[in-house]
């Protein structure tokens, strides 16, 4: 799974590498060159390509009836889809990922050249490297996740913060993401963007990193 990441991610880059190096795009959108603009613009593009993509086609396989036979059975009625939750998780994500996420990417740019990571041009590491940068950041992901959640699980943060989420009981690929934005910082953002920065990712793993945690 993690040279399966590694490669898509080179794929990506190499691919976006390429089409940003031609003249005429240069030439018109001179800004797509600038590190921190394509840093974002690919970190949005992954995400969301994974994101839709992924939820999408298991939303085809539940109207369809697709691979219904390897799909556990829903027996409660409160865990059937519920049209308005998911207009909802659907009108939170659009705004989130297409307005809130690009700020987001702009601000946490910074961080990548204080913690030194390399560039997305720059030579790979080993993949041993890649596998412990990769077994670190999830190992810290886990940890950091679980306890935040257990903390939103308090009687106050549940009642104000996290009651949101919980309102998907049948839950669906999209509603991983359907949050309270201060619990999207505290326990997706923040676990989530720690282990590449600690790490030091190099660009091309950050990209997985996405990938495996999509």
């Amino acid at each position: 799974a993690t040279l399966y990441c590694v490669a898509t991610a080179s794929l990506y880059f190499g691919a976006i590498g390429w089409w940003r190096t031609q003249p005429l795009p240069t030439a018109s959108w001179p800004w797509l060159t600038h590190d921190a603009t394509f840093f974002c613009l690919l970190t949005v593009v992954v995400h969301e390509c994974l994101y839709w993509g992924i939820g999408g086609a298991q939303m085809a396989c539940d109207r369809y009836g697709w691979l219904r036979r390897y799909k556990l059975s829903r027996k409660h009625k409160g865990q059937q889809l519920d049209a308005d939750v998911l207009r909802d998780t659907v009108q939170k994500a659009l705004v989130g990922h297409f307005v809130l996420q690009p700020i987001a990417a702009v601000l946490v740019w910074p961080l990548f050249g204080v913690f030194q990571c390399p560039a997305w041009d720059d030579p790979l590491p080993p993949a041993s490297k890649i596998f412990l940068q990769l077994f670190f950041a999830i190992s810290l992901n886990e940890c950091l996740f679980y306890w935040s959640h257990r903390w939103l699980h308090t009687k106050l943060l549940f009642n104000n913060v996290h009651y949101q989420h919980h309102r998907w009981q049948g839950t669906i690929a999209w509603a991983g993401e359907y949050a309270h934005p201060a619990e999207m910082v505290v326990s997706n953002y923040v676990p989530f963007m720690l282990g590449p920065l600690v790490g030091r990712f190099h660009m091309q793993v950050w990209c997985a990193w996405i990938t495996w945690r999509m």
